[in-house]
C-alpha cells in the first residue's frame, strides 16, 4: 500500500505545482509572454532532472521537488501558446492532440526507461536503504542515498 510519508510528499508536490501554475504562470505571461514562459518552464525541467539525477541527500530531493513544481508551468504555457495561434474551429482538435501527446509521453517514458534499466542491469530495490535504516535506529540517514 501507500505509506503516509509518500502521500504527504505527493500532496505537497501537487500544492507546489498548483501554486506555480496559478500565481507564477500569470505573472510570467503578463511580463515575458508565452514563448519565454515556455522556455523558462523547460529550463526548470532540465534543472530538475539534472538536480534529481545528481542529488545524494534528502534536502536535495526537496529542492528537486520545488524545481519540478516550477517546471509544471510548461504544459499550460504550451497549451496557451498553441491555442492563441490556432483558429477558433480548430481549438478542440489542437487541445486533443496536445493532450494525446502528453498521455503518450507519460506512457512511453517509463516503458523506455524500464527497458534501459533492464538492458543496463539497474536494480531498483530498497535493500540498501533498509540496511541503512537498521544501523540508525529505524531512521534513514540524511547523508547519502545509495547510488546505482
Amino acid at each position: 500500500g501507500i505509506n503516509a510519508e509518500y502521500g504527504k510528499q505527493w500532496y505537497q508536490r501537487r500544492v507546489r505545482g498548483v501554486t506555480f501554475q496559478t500565481l507564477v504562470l500569470a505573472c510570467l505571461y503578463n511580463c515575458l509572454g508565452h514563448r519565454t514562459t515556455m522556455l523558462i518552464g523547460l529550463a526548470f525541467q532540465i534543472l530538475q532532472l539534472i538536480w534529481f539525477g545528481l542529488g545524494l541527500s534528502k534536502w536535495m530531493m526537496w529542492i528537486a521537488g520545488v524545481l519540478a513544481a516550477a517546471s509544471s508551468i510548461t504544459y499550460p504555457a504550451i497549451s496557451a501558446y498553441a491555442s492563441q495561434n490556432a483558429d477558433a474551429e480548430q481549438q478542440g482538435l489542437l487541445q486533443g492532440i496536445l493532450t494525446g501527446i502528453r498521455g503518450l509521453s507519460n506512457g512511453f517514458g517509463p516503458a523506455i526507461f524500464g527497458l534501459l534499466f533492464y538492458f543496463f542491469h539497474v536494480e531498483l530495490d530498497n535493500s540498501a536503504l533498509e540496511d541503512n535504516t537498521s544501523h540508525h535506529g529505524g531512521e534513514v540517514s540524511n547523508e547519502q542515498y545509495t547510488s546505482m
